[in-house]
């Protein structure tokens, strides 16, 4: 048997622990490129110092951000916890922890596009670091998400908190997780191309930017349908009155949704890079480029909402 404590701190810590890895991954990817950069244009020196400086401090926020929910699990009200309390309580800090260490590893990949593209073009070095903080950003919200969802399972800590509720509460945090998985990486494989292709043709630069608002458009609703679903799971089944089989129905639903957002997020990304690629090397055809990826957009994109309403469906029945 777990001890309680081992649980709540051990859960606190790990969480912690692991946005740490993520984010010293990713500011280690970003620094060997940024000195790479520099290396083979000494023009461009401090524009992508500059822009370094940018995307470190934005990766940094991950660890910041999983360092709030940290504290909160060590520090804030915490009473003669059940299990019930603790086992939903250490998911939720987990799920900020989790998130946080993959999006902050693949953001150090946007960062390291960009100290390449600078390098290439360093004239062009504003628009481009633009377009990084604009990535990065976007990269950012499932960890905001998932902060969410932790401190709305904290605030359904009730001493009165049955098991099968609990187990529901935890089903939302790996809802949020899992499912922000494939957004993360579907975002960053896209960024990567859409950062190195505006460096190979940087006088596309505004068609880039209106395809990228497109991309990230459709990626973000992933995320987005999973918040949906981690909140139903934590609001819409009263404390006391959830059965085994309501929770078995909450974690279903985060398993469907989950998988959905991963499979089309990564193939949104995966269709994204291929764009980016092909806009690089003839501009001319951004049209052709932008009708034929938002068509494979769409159709891509409805096979994330038909999971996410079969989720829907399990958890409001």
């Amino acid at each position: 048997m777990i001890s309680l404590d081992l649980l709540h701190y051990g859960a606190a810590a790990v969480a912690l622990c692991l946005s740490a890895i993520g984010c010293g991954a990713g500011i280690g990817i970003a620094g060997q490129s940024v000195a790479e950069g520099t290396l083979r244009q000494p023009m461009a020196v401090t524009p992508v110092f500059n822009a370094m400086i940018i995307g470190l401090a934005i990766i940094e926020s991950g660890a910041i951000i999983t360092l709030v929910a940290t504290l909160m699990a060590l520090f804030g009200k915490r009473v003669d916890f059940t299990e019930a309390q603790a086992f939903a309580a250490a998911g939720g800090v987990l799920a900020v922890g989790i998130v946080s260490m993959i999006a902050s590893f693949v953001s150090g990949f946007i960062v390291r596009a960009t100290a390449q593209s600078i390098a290439r073009v360093p004239n062009f070095a504003s628009q481009i670091t633009t377009f990084m903080l604009l990535t990065q950003s976007l990269l950012e919200a499932p960890i905001i998400f998932a902060l969410i969802v932790n401190l709305m399972i904290r605030t359904s800590l009730s001493p009165s908190l049955s098991f099968d509720h609990a187990i529901a509460l935890f089903g939302a945090a790996c809802c949020i997780t899992f499912g922000s998985i494939g957004p993360a990486l579907g975002q960053s494989i896209f960024a990567y191309a859409a950062v190195k292709a505006i460096g190979e043709n940087y006088r596309a630069y505004n068609k880039f930017f209106t395809f990228a608002l497109m991309n990230y458009a459709f990626i973000e609703t992933a995320v987005i349908f999973c918040l949906i679903i981690s909140l139903y799971a934590v609001f819409i089944l009263p404390v006391g009155g959830i059965t085994t089989m309501s929770a078995i129905k909450a974690c279903v639903a985060a398993g469907t949704i989950s998988m959905g957002s991963f499979g089309g997020a990564l193939a949104l990304g995966l269709v994204g890079r291929k764009s980016c690629q092909n806009l690089a090397l003839d501009d001319t055809k951004y049209a052709s480029i932008a009708r034929i990826s938002l068509v494979t957009g769409v159709f891509i994109e409805s096979t994330i909402i038909y999971a996410f309403l079969i989720a829907l469906l399990l958890i409001i029945n």
